[in-house]
């Protein structure tokens, strides 16, 4: 068993912050921390009504991550952000097609300033 270090909860945020930039997220607010995980890498907790997420890397691996495993992590978790409000869509009974247009042109958007 690793015990992820603080080194690694730097990298990983440095990596969180980077994904956010780059993918213009910056209206997120969003805490990034070690903690003790069941069966997961890492997770994203989301805050519905305060535009915010938790995101954690576990605090115990089966294995020593090295940085670019650590990159595509903070990517995958950046992403339930950036598709946070798609899956709102799909959780509400009532969905307009010029709500999924104005959620599909935002994702759009952004990933455009991302590449």
């Amino acid at each position: 068993m690793y015990k992820t270090t603080r080194r690694d909860e730097d990298y990983f945020a440095s990596r969180i912050r980077h994904w956010i930039a780059r993918l213009s997220l910056g209206d997120w607010k969003i805490e990034i921390y070690r903690k003790k995980l069941t069966e997961m890498s890492a997770a994203c907790e989301m805050w519905r009504d305060a535009h915010g997420a938790h995101i954690m890397l576990n605090s115990e691996l089966d294995y020593a991550p090295g940085k670019r495993w650590l990159d595509r992590l903070a990517l995958h978790e950046v992403g339930h952000v950036l598709l946070y409000d798609f899956k709102q869509l799909i959780n509400n009974r009532v969905v307009t097609e010029s709500m999924t247009d104005t959620t599909e042109h935002a994702v759009i958007r952004r990933l455009e300033n991302a590449l």
